[in-house]
């Protein structure tokens, strides 16, 4: 898939949610980047190979006035991991949804 579609899914798919959860969504960025770094794989416990995506940020459940200000939320998407655990066109949206989600 090119950049393009993968930046056209990722569009759908966030245009589909509903409103209840798309008003959650306000302030947060949805990125695409090609691969996780060391500092994602390490700060996510997750080992290399495995990581779709990731969120970074301050969930809003743990909002704390007196916190020191942070970069504003974001979730995102490794395009090259996505795109080579899933080769099939079909699956690749399937998971984009599901990692999105």
């Amino acid at each position: 898939m090119t950049r393009a579609g993968f930046e056209a899914e990722v569009g759908r798919v966030l245009a589909e949610i509903p409103e209840p959860f798309q008003s959650r969504l306000e302030g947060v960025s949805v990125l695409i980047e090609e691969r996780p770094t060391r500092d994602d794989f390490t700060s996510s416990g997750i080992r290399k190979g495995t990581l779709f995506g990731l969120f970074r940020g301050r969930a809003l459940t743990a909002s704390d006035e007196f916190a020191p200000p942070e970069l504003p939320p974001q979730v995102v998407l490794f395009r090259s991991e996505l795109e080579a655990a899933f080769p099939d066109e079909s699956e690749l949206k399937t998971e984009i949804r599901t990692t999105l989600l």
